[in-house]
């Protein structure tokens, strides 16, 4: 069943790519409209495990972006990605020192480019939810106090700030994180059985966590730094999709129960 489903986002993308060529006429635009439309894809997965097709509703909704182009910060899409697959395991690999510090320099990377250091706070409250949960302490402790003192140090050299808080954006991104709270909420009581990418059961608890980490990545990204309308896009279209589908998938649930 995976193999299908990668098919056909495969192919969708694809297909988001030649239709957004017709409407930019432009190569890079339509490139970056297929990158966009399979990370969208892969960001739902990592977001909501618990239903395949989940994914496929947040892709229809992040369609507006072919209608509207102007640009996608892909590398930002892909930093979340990493995130949440370190957080959620879903990966089902044992988290290495090359996962963390090839992270943790990615975020270093962008804080730098972008002179915004909430890349490297999101970074170290994934290092503290991997903490929580006990996650091979030793190395995440070292990760989270190196991420310390390089956001104080770009803080204080003047490389990083947080000068960009927006309270105008304060309602839109309570209602992004208020958004993914209640799609956890909604499937705090499904029981049905995840796998990982090696076919082992996943901890209910990381992948609460990898859903979290989602809703404060979006939450301070929308205060702390200036965020293009197609990745705004993106992250509601992740947020209403899951949280759709999984209402009509527990109605759906709940209504052939009641008839048996």
């Amino acid at each position: 069943m995976k193999c299908k489903t990668n098919r056909v986002i495969v192919m969708v993308s694809l297909l988001a790519a030649i239709i957004g060529y017709i409407f930019t006429r432009d190569t890079l635009s339509s490139v970056y409209i297929l990158l966009g439309t399979f990370l969208t894809w892969s960001l739902a997965r990592e977001l909501d495990p618990y239903h395949e097709y989940s994914a496929f509703l947040c892709v229809a909704f992040s369609i507006i972006n072919i209608f509207n182009y102007e640009q996608l910060n892909i590398l930002i899409l892909v930093w979340i990605l990493l995130i949440m697959r370190m957080v959620n395991g879903i990966s089902g690999k044992k988290i290495s020192y090359v996962d963390v510090f090839s992270v943790l320099g990615l975020s270093l990377f962008i804080s730098l480019s972008s002179g915004n250091g909430i890349y490297i706070v999101l970074y170290i409250i994934a290092m503290m939810f991997l903490k929580a949960i006990n996650i091979n302490p030793k190395l995440i402790l070292w990760a989270g106090m190196i991420s310390a003192v390089i956001f104080i140090g770009g803080i204080l050299s003047g490389y990083m700030s947080l000068y960009k808080f927006d309270f105008t954006k304060l309602i839109n991104s309570l209602s992004m994180l208020f958004g993914v709270i209640t799609f956890i909420f909604i499937n705090l009581e499904t029981n049905k059985y995840i796998e990982d990418d090696r076919g082992r059961k996943l901890a209910r608890k990381r992948i609460t966590l990898g859903q979290l980490f989602y809703g404060f990545t979006v939450f301070f990204l929308l205060l702390f730094q200036d965020v293009n309308f197609n990745n705004q896009v993106i992250y509601l279209s992740l947020i209403v999709g899951t949280l759709i589908y999984s209402l009509i998938y527990n109605f759906l649930a709940n209504k052939n129960t009641q008839v048996k």
